[in-house]
């Protein structure tokens, strides 16, 4: 809470650096990927003195997440890299923030989106969520079922919401809907497509990072945590 928590807005932000930082623009810049809320309900139960302090966490991570879904995200579910604060609301960037030019897009960081959001679900029994189920059926249509056609990005901010912009084949990308495509039934033909697609990427072909996310997608499929 001290480290990593924005408090006059209760975002998270991007890390214990930025709170070391006496003038910079990064104490309003938040990243999608880090919305855990299913670790955040483990601070509110542990973390007493700040549970209160934690609960509105939560709400400002659904409150931008609702926003998002609102705009370019409406139809296809898709988070961007980093939210920046423009005119007391947080939306997605059109400009480069910390990493690339597509902060603002669906991209190495928001990959990551479909395993981590669908974890709440998974664990604390919750919804299923307006982003997650617009997610999965977007995506599955955008690629005629084949996970092989997930592209390594999409746009949010700085093009047509929904166009893609990367290469196929990016296990980063793939791996994560794994996890999403078991959140809500009728997947399941989906869900196999994806293992096999997994499977047949040998681990020396794959990045570190996508064999990272390959490996704990899996862990979370096959339930052995």
């Amino acid at each position: 809470m001290n480290s990593c928590v924005n408090k006059n807005d209760y975002i998270l932000t991007l890390g214990d650096w930025v709170e070391g930082i006496k003038v910079n623009n990064f104490k309003y810049v938040t990243r999608s990927s880090d919305f855990l809320i299913y670790h955040i309900r483990e601070f509110i139960k542990f973390d007493t003195k700040n549970s209160e302090k934690w609960k509105l966490v939560i709400k400002t991570i659904n409150s931008i997440i609702s926003e998002q879904m609102k705009k370019q995200s409406k139809y296809n579910g898709l988070m961007p890299d980093f939210f920046i604060k423009y005119k007391g609301k947080y939306i997605a960037p059109k400009v480069k923030v910390l990493e690339t030019i597509h902060d603002g897009d669906y991209y190495f960081n928001s990959c990551r989106i479909p395993w981590r959001y669908s974890m709440d679900i998974i664990l604390n029994k919750t919804p299923v969520t307006t982003e997650l189920h617009t997610l999965n059926k977007w995506i599955k249509k955008e690629t005629l079922s084949n996970p092989e056609n997930i592209k390594s990005g999409y746009y949010v901010a700085n093009d047509s919401p929904g166009k893609p912009f990367g290469s196929t084949n990016d296990i980063s990308f793939i791996a994560p809907f794994l996890v999403s495509s078991l959140i809500e039934k009728g997947h399941d033909t989906w869900t196999i497509s994806i293992w096999k697609t997994l499977i047949n990427k040998p681990i020396e072909s794959c990045t570190f990072y996508e064999n990272t996310l390959k490996l704990m997608t899996m862990i979370v499929a096959t339930g052995n945590w």
